[in-house]
């Protein structure tokens, strides 16, 4: 009797413990999750990929607010730093975004210096200084948001950026 209401115990706390890990997984799929662009927003995923840092690409995804994609880009730098790389597409991707008029944008990358560069929180590295400040000057020319989001959310991005490793110049 005794046996049998210890582990009666012992099931409950397992089933309680597995109701806690339900909820903790269902949480952090929700944290690590792709949204969609705000209502006729435009949105651009940046990834840089540096393959043994210095190493070589950048890439990512543009896509309308009903999250048709219209542009994926994978581009190689040559030899560079994740973060120059990073800064650099994102500076390309304004660029395109303007000359085709998709804004206001939406920016999520997973490098988190940028972010808080772009909101002047941090002084970028004097390497990065010029890009950082393009950037903010062509995003001042329309409306736009950026956000930090977890590289398991960037994935599109991620693999382009990779993809773009073993490319010789060219820009897909």
């Amino acid at each position: 009797m005794v046996k049998e209401n210890c582990f009666t115990q012992v099931e409950r706390n397992l089933r309680g413990f597995q109701d806690k890990l339900t909820r903790r997984e269902q949480l952090v799929k929700h944290i690590i999750s792709h949204s969609f662009p705000s209502p006729n927003h435009f949105k651009i995923n940046i990834d840089g990929v540096s393959l043994h840092n210095p190493g070589q690409a950048g890439g990512g995804v543009i896509k309308k607010f009903d999250s048709a994609v219209i542009a994926v880009f994978a581009k190689p730098f040559g030899i560079a730093c994740n973060n120059y790389v990073e800064f650099y597409t994102l500076e390309e991707r304004l660029i395109l975004a303007y000359q085709l008029q998709y804004h206001p944008i939406q920016i999520e990358s997973d490098l988190a210096l940028l972010i808080n560069v772009i909101h002047e929180r941090f002084r970028p590295p004097w390497k990065l200084l010029i890009v950082a400040v393009n950037c903010r000057q062509r995003l001042s020319k329309c409306g736009w948001s950026i956000f930090h989001i977890f590289r398991e959310a960037n994935m599109a991005a991620d693999i382009l950026a990779k993809r773009a490793t073993s490319y010789q110049g060219a820009t897909v």
